[in-house]
């Protein structure tokens, strides 16, 4: 068990530091705020429900959870292309004024 833990702990941790290479500072201080959380969620209701109330928290938690998740990873798919289209683009104006520049001054006066 203690080894699952561990293994899904650094699972974590790799997902937050890739997900948000600029600023890993606050992404590591909110994934251990909503860990702290989580705990006092589970303290909270753990003599004031049954186990099946529980699992159906659970279930639904980790939907959304999931959910989230791909809608991050859409978004910066989307805001990768995005910045590879405005660089593309960027490119080809620069080359076309690089290549204008060769004509004019290839042309005799």
């Amino acid at each position: 068990m203690y080894i699952m833990t561990i293994m899904i702990h650094h699972i974590f941790s790799a997902l937050i530091a890739i997900s948000c290479p600029n600023d890993n500072g606050v992404a590591f201080a909110n994934f251990r705020f909503l860990q702290g959380f989580g705990a006092t969620f589970v303290f909270a209701l753990g003599a004031m429900t049954c186990v099946s109330v529980k699992l159906y928290i659970i279930m639904t938690l980790m939907t959304f959870a999931i959910m989230c998740y791909v809608m991050a990873e859409y978004q910066m798919k989307v805001t990768a292309g995005e910045t590879q289209v405005r660089d593309d683009a960027a490119t080809a104006e620069q080359s076309t004024e690089t290549e204008l520049k060769l004509i004019n001054t290839d042309e005799p006066s």
